[in-house]
């Protein structure tokens, strides 16, 4: 094998000049810009309003949601928008109101956006409803429940949540310049160390239940409580409610089996061979070789153990 030649620099060429690098901001400096968003829209203009929001993930929900809100609704609409391409964002400037919060978020989730989005509004009744809700009704008699300041649903299948019983988030009515959406905002842009939006809620609510309503469950009706006649807003909530959504537009489902199940016929009709399904099988099958010979050399250590010990007998003392 030849020996390798070590290059040298010529110490006479010209060095290339190196990119002046951007200052780089620390996580606490971050934080205490976004926890300076924290504040109320000062400009109160209207009585009732709704807002959404979403990112570039989400952003095909956008036209299924508003057309089932204006079938029965006609209160303005603002949209957040937490990440959306140019073309979505220039779709909701035609059918509504635009708020900026497109910028870096904590954890990279931008469902601690939403009491920013609330807070972003003008109106005196505000009501957050999630991009996932079907609208199926007339939404003015949740305006109704605003009076101690904000109304929310209840979610029993929340396991995240130890105190009981627990907030849903993702119906939410508030009063314009309530103290405690500034807390639920000052604590969402802190970067708290949970799961998203609803436990930090949560968290507030836990010790001020006497200044929240509780709604009936119909204004919140949730995927996990099956499909019902009386729900005036049905929360898809979940990737199988995503993919409900997207059997009604059309669209192919995402999630999971179902997915790859899809997958496996286009390679099938197409006479490819599912290397997918092949790598799972012999991954699964090391696992089961792997835990048998665990278990079997477990059993040896303990029936070992248990014959050292029957061997082993304790000193009797002597009688006087």
């Amino acid at each position: 094998m030849a020996p390798k030649v070590r290059r040298h620099r010529n110490p006479f060429s010209p060095k290339a000049k190196a990119k002046p690098k951007s200052p780089s901001k620390s996580k606490s400096e971050i934080r205490a810009k976004n926890i300076a968003r924290v504040v109320w829209n000062p400009l109160v203009s209207g009585d009732c309003g709704v807002v959404t929001g979403c990112d570039a993930k989400y952003e095909w929900m956008l036209p299924w949601w508003l057309d089932h809100y204006n079938k029965h609704n006609s209160y303005p609409v603002y949209f957040a928008n937490f990440g959306m391409s140019s073309d979505a964002v220039e779709w909701c400037q035609k059918h509504g109101h635009v708020v900026d919060l497109s910028f870096s978020c904590p954890r990279k989730k931008n469902w601690f956006k939403k009491p920013l989005a609330i807070l972003s509004c003008p109106f005196k009744r505000t009501f957050w409803i999630d991009l996932d809700c079907e609208i199926r009704g007339d939404i003015t008699p949740m305006f109704g429940y605003v009076g101690k300041g904000i109304t929310v649903t209840l979610d029993p299948h929340n396991p995240w949540v130890k105190t009981k019983p627990v907030i849903a988030s993702g119906v939410v009515g508030v009063k314009h310049s309530h103290p405690l959406i500034l807390k639920w905002g000052v604590k969402c842009m802190a970067g708290a160390r949970v799961r998203g939006d609803q436990e930090v809620l949560n968290e507030i609510m836990h010790t001020r239940r006497d200044q929240i309503t509780i709604m009936p469950p119909e204004y919140q009706w949730l995927r996990i409580d099956g499909d019902s006649p009386k729900a005036v807003i049905m929360h898809w909530t979940g990737a199988k409610g995503s993919d409900h959504i997207r059997g009604e537009l059309g669209l192919p489902p995402l999630m999971g089996r179902r997915y790859h199940y899809s997958v496996k016929c286009e390679r099938a009709k197409r006479g490819q061979e599912d290397s997918i399904g092949i790598g799972r099988r012999a991954i699964n099958k090391r696992r089961s070789v792997t835990s048998l010979a665990a278990r079997a050399a477990a059993r040896k250590r303990r029936s070992r153990a248990s014959r050292v010990r029957s061997d082993i007998s304790p000193r009797k003392r002597k009688r006087k």
